[in-house]
C-alpha cells in the first residue's frame, strides 16, 4: 500500500456516497444547463464564468463520491 492510499480514510457510509453522489450529478446537470442558457442568451462573456460554480459542485460531489470521503 503507498502513503496516499494509508492517508485516504473512508468516512461515509453508503447513504454518503448516494448524496455525494446525486449532488454530483445535480451540480453537472445545473452546469449543462446554465451553459446552455448563457451560451444562447445574448449575455457577457465575463459572466459565463458563473458556470463554474455548480461544474464545480457537480465534480466535487461525484469525486468524494467515488473516494467514499
Amino acid at each position: 500500500m503507498s502513503d496516499e492510499q494509508a492517508l485516504c480514510i473512508r468516512n461515509i457510509d453508503a447513504q454518503g456516497v448516494m448524496v455525494r453522489r446525486m449532488m454530483g450529478v445535480v451540480g453537472l446537470l445545473a452546469a449543462a444547463v446554465s451553459a446552455w442558457m448563457m451560451v444562447t442568451a445574448p449575455m457577457p462573456h465575463a459572466w459565463r464564468l458563473l458556470v463554474l460554480l455548480p461544474l464545480y459542485v457537480g465534480v466535487l460531489g461525484l469525486l468524494q463520491a467515488k473516494e467514499k470521503t
